[in-house]
């Protein structure tokens, strides 16, 4: 959601844009699609503990439908942070790496 934590995933070596907020637009979700790299891993404020980012997650789910791409959410199950930028560089990665796929796994919620 937040410019910080999109650098903080850039810090770390992820390719990462910001929504600007807990809600994602029509326009915001085809300009990522369009020029985002094979998966795209939603991170948005830890969904389990966060209305905000549920909600954002759930919209990004919609949109991964609507415009065909291949979507995960970041697994923030072995950290009790808030979102990327409260965590170190090694949960960033393993958040990454163990990410969930939006139709099998509901991680989010």
């Amino acid at each position: 959601e937040s410019p910080l934590d999109a650098v903080r995933l850039c810090s770390v070596g992820y390719n990462a844009v910001s929504t600007f907020g807990a809600s994602v637009s029509d326009e915001q979700a085809k300009l990522i699609s369009r020029k985002a790299e094979k998966q795209i891993i939603a991170a948005f404020d830890n969904p389990a503990k966060d209305a905000a980012g549920r909600k954002a997650s759930e919209e990004m789910a919609d949109y991964a439908r609507k415009y065909g791409f291949e979507l995960f959410y970041f697994n923030y199950s072995e950290t009790a942070a808030k979102d990327p930028g409260d965590m170190t560089s090694h949960e960033i990665i393993k958040g990454i790496e163990t990410a969930k796929y939006f139709l099998t796994d509901h991680a989010y919620l």
